[in-house]
């Protein structure tokens, strides 16, 4: 895949130029083998699957985990451990950097996010589960339920349940437009609607949850708990 911007590719990588030069492309992304304390170490990105290999319920992927959308891991984590492993599957990616910068770096577009560079997301890939959710971050104050089509009659479930769970907050909570027009607090290109989107391609029925920063670090365990209520009389 070519790259056009190469002053966004000189920012990402740290680089002073970015004259031609001949090297090896690796296309994996993970470094495979490091416990989270050595990623962090080395400012690195890894991945984390727990799957029982027969599973076809629920998938849970949180793949800006780490520095780059803070507390999406842990909301991930907590949802796993709500569900027996035959009703429950959880991919996350974590991202460090020790100077900070860890977006910069590693953060990618979930249309853009591609399993042939993940080896443990590849290993779940091709089942197909019942349900999927990502729990994302974003700069906005609010929290935007977003995904496929095909979730839509449950994206209402979820909100009502994720405005319990932050009650007594300012933080609002909206559900994404389907219909192609635009929202403004769950606008195009984050209202997870995209065929393309990981979360859509990885389940049948898709569900994507942006979230303010103030909504995950003060409420992100109960955000999870409630999508778990949402989903327990489906799976």
């Amino acid at each position: 895949m070519g790259y056009s911007n190469s002053a966004d590719l000189a920012e990402r990588l740290g680089l002073s130029n970015t004259d031609p030069f001949t090297g090896r492309v690796n296309a994996q992304v993970t470094a495979d083998g490091l416990t989270d304390e050595q990623a962090k170490e080395r400012s690195e990105f890894v991945e984390h699957l727990n799957d029982n290999g027969l599973n076809q319920g629920l998938v849970v992927i949180a793949p800006h985990g780490g520095k780059i959308e803070e507390y999406t891991d842990l909301q991930a984590e907590h949802l796993g451990k709500l569900f027996p492993s035959e009703q429950v599957s959880e991919w996350i990616g974590k991202c460090f950097k020790k100077s900070r910068g860890a977006f910069d770096r590693w953060h990618i577009t979930s249309t853009d996010i591609c399993e042939e560079s993940f080896q443990k997301l590849k290993t779940i890939f091709g089942r197909k589960f019942d349900y999927s959710v990502a729990f994302h971050g974003w700069g906005s104050d609010s929290i935007c339920i977003g995904g496929g089509r095909r979730s839509i009659d449950i994206k209402q479930q979820i909100k009502t349940a994720i405005e319990n769970a932050v009650l007594g907050s300012d933080i609002k909570v909206a559900v994404g437009i389907d219909n192609g027009d635009d929202d403004e607090m769950c606008p195009e290109g984050f209202n997870g609607n995209d065929s393309d989107n990981i979360v859509n391609r990885l389940g049948k029925r898709g569900v994507q949850i942006e979230q303010s920063m103030k909504a995950r670090e003060f409420y992100g365990i109960k955000i999870a708990t409630a999508f778990a209520d949402v989903m327990r009389p489906l799976i």
